[in-house]
């Protein structure tokens, strides 16, 4: 199973093969994510036209609940909520979150469904 991305704080694209030196039409800081071969790259510099890209490895790794990986690149934290037991809300367009109650609990899943939305599941025991 491909693991999956999670990019955020960055502008970005998916596409289906590497990044070029002559793919130089994005500003610098540009997430390129190959998901044929789930590798992602950013774009480091543009000098005289050229771009140089190198790969971006993930600021963390989560679980996706499936036996799969989310690889997040970016911000770490998704969104906060407050929210009671058993409840969950949309947090933003792109983010679904489920609290088991108002303290700090472990992320236990993050699954991306299929309408783009993010599901993030939290252990029901809270955090010391």
């Amino acid at each position: 199973m491909k693991p999956q991305f999670l990019i955020k704080g960055y502008s970005y694209g998916l596409y289906t093969s590497a990044p070029k030196t002559t793919d130089n039409t994005w500003p610098v800081d540009y997430i390129w994510v190959d998901v044929a071969a789930s590798i992602a790259y950013i774009l480091l510099s543009m000098v005289d036209g050229v771009a140089t890209w190198i790969v971006k490895n993930p600021d963390s790794i989560i679980n996706d609940g499936t036996g799969g990986q989310v690889n997040v690149i970016g911000e770490k934290v998704i969104n906060v909520r407050t929210m009671g037991t058993g409840t969950s809300t949309s947090t933003d367009v792109n983010a679904i979150h489920s609290y088991p109650g108002s303290r700090e609990y472990k992320v236990d899943s993050i699954k991306i469904l299929s309408d783009g939305k993010i599901s993030v599941r939290y252990d029901d025991v809270p955090l010391p």
